[in-house]
């Protein structure tokens, strides 16, 4: 817990003792406020998962085929209680509309975008049909059923580089009652993202807390050797909010 700005942006798992990161030793979590979150632990081993993502050329953005992989992977380790929905059947409507139809504990969005300005309008990741700023993300309707558990596979959803709000979108997703955010303090290569989230979600089903999944996973690359060992790979995700 801290109330520093630049200690926020720091990826604490890649702190180096000379022998080992601090990720091979402890989970590691960052809270806003003990007062702003609910610390309370529910097991969601079981729970029933959202996921939706962008893979497509859209907007004059390049293609992600990573999102694909990362869905279909979730969907494989969550099985009946996962649903996915892609490209065009990302929207706000459809994301709405899937809540009211389901009690979804979970929500995964994978996209390409960059959410570094407090400024809505110049903050941006993707739906279908838009850019999605933070008054489209507001419109999500996160604070109607609060989630257990937000994952932002969206570079830059941790931090905000201007400094005029705690941990940029994942910090406003707990504002409207969120409970733990996974959110990136940078982007990662498409590869890397999709095994981390991969071993994260497959971890989730039988760690004990969600900074304890996210450690495993973290480990499993670093232990992958010299293609995925650099912190660069997967320091970059972080809990924020409930680490339990």
């Amino acid at each position: 817990i801290t109330d520093n700005n630049d200690l926020r942006a720091i990826p604490l798992s890649a702190l180096y003792d000379g022998k080992k990161f601090l990720v091979e030793k402890y989970s590691v979590g960052v809270m806003p406020s003990l007062y702003l979150n609910d610390t309370r632990y529910k097991d969601i081993r079981n729970a029933n998962l959202l996921a939706m993502g962008i893979s497509k050329s859209i907007l004059g953005f390049p293609a992600i085929p990573g999102v694909d992989r990362e869905l279909l992977n979730i969907k494989a380790e969550w099985k009946n209680n996962a649903d996915i929905f892609l490209n065009e059947e990302f929207t706000i409507e459809n994301f709405r509309l899937q809540r009211q139809k389901k009690n979804f504990q979970i929500v995964h969005l994978a996209s390409y975008g960059s959410f570094l300005d407090g400024d809505a309008d110049k903050a941006f990741s993707l739906l279908w049909d838009k850019k999605m700023g933070l008054k489209e993300f507001e419109q999500l309707g996160l604070e109607q059923s609060p989630l257990e558990l937000l994952v932002l596979s969206i570079a830059n959803t941790g931090i905000d580089k201007d400094k005029k709000s705690k941990f940029g979108l994942a910090g406003r997703a707990i504002q409207l009652g969120t409970k733990s955010v996974l959110a990136t303090l940078w982007g990662a290569s498409d590869e890397a993202l999709v095994t981390l989230m991969t071993e994260f979600y497959k971890q989730l089903k039988t760690a004990p807390t969600k900074s304890e999944a996210l450690r495993q996973a973290q480990i499993s690359l670093l232990k992958r050797g010299e293609r995925f060992d650099h912190p660069a790979y997967w320091a970059g995700l972080t809990i924020i909010g409930n680490p339990w």
